[in-house]
């Protein structure tokens, strides 16, 4: 399944055929792509962490063969500028798992991060397939870019994401490997800006003149956009207004704003604490995460990793209607799995 930025529904709603039609093929290479799990501890070695980014030359069809290197880092802890700012962007991203989540490279196996713009013509998304990233160049219409340092913080997350835990992409464990996503996006932007005031807007930056937004998603209560065109930013806040049909993917660009929120929650009570705590937490939790957990199961592994702010991370569930509960792997889930990496 492949993980967007820009969910279905928005592109629907400017009538963008191209991205639509061309993301159906995307979607059915990335249900095919078996991940092998994430190494528990950093593969020994000589640590090569190499980054290499392509230039696609607004072709459909991602192909190293075909496409231009337009930069190559090999740096094991980035010092250097790049000429190219969209590798800068992507090595920063690179250093901050690696130093706050310990992870050499999306699967700990030291593997090559390998980055492709100019993808399509005008296309408007970016997205994770299960073995590249890939960055159209927008339409410049409703779309302005999608090289955001969040945005790519959100699509590298979910490499890891897809090693670490294999959420399967639906429901509730969809938006879950979503809100994860939008995470790790929202604390390196802040982390990067190092501001005393959180900045809380997921895209900020990614639409054009034309769209009244302020980017994709938040995680308060503001709507992220309020637009004649692209209507307004409806995802819920609270358990009580879940979205439980079936576009996208049963909800999980939708739904994974109950989560955003809850954490949203929780940093706000721990107060002028760092970034590091709630993210640590939501860390240890994630590696404690199954791929079929729902809402309630992720909140029960925060809580049991959350020492002593365990009280304000309690309170933030309830804000948004979760009640943590423990679901634990069965042996139908394993026989799911094995089919499902088939």
């Amino acid at each position: 399944m492949r993980c967007n930025i820009v969910p279905d529904d928005v592109l629907k709603k400017i009538k963008d055929k191209h991205t639509l039609e061309n993301s159906e093929a995307i979607r059915d290479f990335r249900a095919s792509v078996v991940l092998k799990p994430a190494s528990k501890v950093p593969v020994p070695g000589d640590h090569d962490e190499v980054r290499v980014l392509y230039d696609a030359h607004n072709s459909m069809i991602l192909d190293e063969s075909e496409a231009n290197i337009i930069e190559v880092d090999y740096e094991q802890e980035h010092k250097n500028v790049n000429s190219s700012v969209e590798l800068e962007m992507f090595d920063k991203v690179y250093d901050f798992f690696r130093q706050k989540l310990g992870m050499e490279s999306y699967d700990n196996r030291d593997s090559i991060w390998k980055i492709f713009q100019h993808f399509g013509t005008q296309y408007n998304n970016a997205f994770w397939n299960g073995k590249v990233f890939v960055f159209g160049d927008a339409d410049k219409v409703f779309f302005s870019t999608f090289w955001l340092q969040d945005v790519c913080a959100h699509e590298a997350m979910h490499a890891v994401t897809g090693y670490v835990t294999q959420l399967e992409y639906l429901g509730q464990s969809g938006a879950l490997n979503e809100h994860i996503s939008d995470v790790l996006g929202i604390c390196l932007k802040n982390f990067l800006q190092g501001v005393g005031q959180w900045n809380w807007v997921i895209g900020e930056g990614i639409w054009t003149a034309q769209i009244k937004g302020k980017g994709l998603r938040t995680f308060t209560l503001e709507p992220a956009y309020d637009d004649p065109i692209i209507g307004k930013d409806g995802q819920p806040k609270h358990m009580k207004d879940l979205y439980t049909g079936k576009q996208d993917n049963g909800g999980v660009h939708i739904n994974s704003g109950i989560l955003n929120h809850a954490f949203y929650a929780f940093v706000y009570r721990c107060g002028k604490k760092p970034f590091e705590e709630p993210l640590n937490i939501w860390w240890k939790a994630i590696q404690r995460t199954h791929a079929y957990d729902d809402f309630a199961a992720f909140a029960y592994n925060t809580i049991q990793v959350s020492g002593a702010l365990k009280g304000h991370l309690e309170a933030a569930w309830k804000d948004v209607g979760i009640i943590p509960k423990e679901r634990k792997w069965t042996f139908w889930d394993s026989i799911k799995l094995s089919l499902a990496r088939r």
